[in-house]
């Protein structure tokens, strides 16, 4: 028997319609693939980043010591650190002074021209030697550069810096104070700490310290005079703050003069204040100490007026002399 044979119609348009779609949805697949892997990358290019920034950069960025409004960043104290080839502890002091001075300077008047600087490098260049000639200079001063591999508006901060220090410090001196509290002070000098306390056993019997200080003083000039150094200001001795800490008619328990704090005291000594002055001419033996410490003072002074951080710890130390040593290797190297 034959069966009718059932004849399918096919629209064409509705067949490319068809075709295009899938071709769409294959293309916004691929195009979702790629976006997808785009984003993939950047994600991991942004870690990447990340921490190279956190690990590379940051942490020579970040500041070391602020003072008041100004900072000092990490690669700018490596950089000091380096070209000074001290210890990190003593670059840190020292460039909290020279941020205390270029701040403080100007109150007096006191500022460092680009000129000054440029016959201060001819200075050091030349040793003091005038006939020294430009090109002579230029390439010395290449040299140094090249040398310390710092650059020359870094190089000349650092003189400027140092300059600064040298103006003030001789303005402060030639303006101190002449009249100022003293102390007149008795000492006798021993070799061990019960020596010191047998003199203070001694004394508290009633024995005459001017007579103690005969029989037992190891210094010369102590043992001389009863003991007696004379009038003081503050600053000029080693045993200055103790001496001030005193009441007239009293003396001190055993004090150790200690110069290095892995080693024994170098000698003991027992003091007496004999008479206290608020308002005194400074004997003129004194008088040059007082000038070398101007600046000293002054940079106590301006330290307890104004916040000063240290961003500072034994890691950060650690990290600190592991990126000298890299960058001594290779210095080396070149």
């Amino acid at each position: 028997m034959h069966h009718p044979t059932n004849k399918i119609t096919v629209d064409p348009e509705a067949a490319r319609t068809a075709a295009l779609r899938a071709i769409q949805r294959e293309r916004k697949a691929k195009q979702t693939a790629y976006l997808v892997a785009a984003l993939l990358v950047v994600v991991i290019l942004a870690i990447i980043g990340i921490f190279y920034y956190q690990a590379y950069v940051a942490p020579f960025r970040r500041p070391i010591i602020t003072v008041g409004d100004t900072r000092i960043r990490m690669d700018y104290f490596l950089m000091r650190t380096r070209l000074a080839g001290a210890d990190p502890m003593n670059i840190m002091q020292q460039l909290t002074n020279e941020l205390l001075i270029r701040q403080g300077a100007p109150q007096f008047g006191i500022s460092v021209t680009t000129q000054d600087v440029d016959r201060e490098l001819r200075r050091i260049a030349s040793g003091g030697d005038s006939s020294m000639s430009e090109s002579a200079f230029k390439e010395w001063y290449r040299q140094e550069l090249e040398h310390k591999r710092v650059s020359d508006a870094r190089y000349r901060e650092v003189v400027q810096s140092s300059m600064l220090a040298v103006r003030l410090q001789e303005y402060l001196a030639e303006r101190v104070s002449t009249v100022v509290p003293q102390v007149r002070l008795s000492a006798i000098f021993v070799n061990t700490e019960a020596e010191a306390r047998k003199v203070v056993e001694r004394w508290q019997t009633g024995e005459d310290f001017a007579k103690l200080a005969r029989e037992l003083s190891t210094d010369a000039a102590s043992q001389a005079n009863g003991g007696d150094l004379g009038w003081m200001p503050r600053g000029v001795a080693i045993f200055d703050n103790a001496a001030f800490s005193l009441e007239v008619g009293k003396i001190s328990q055993p004090l150790a003069q200690v110069t290095d704090a892995s080693s024994p005291p170098s000698f003991y000594y027992v003091l007496l204040v004999t008479e206290k002055a608020e308002a005194r001419q400074v004997d003129e033996q004194y008088l040059p100490v007082l000038r070398s410490r101007a600046l000293d003072d002054w940079l106590n002074t301006e330290v307890s007026r104004h916040e000063v951080t240290w961003n500072f710890n034994s890691e950060i130390y650690a990290w600190i002399n592991y990126q000298l040593a890299k960058s001594k290797s290779s210095g080396s190297q070149k």
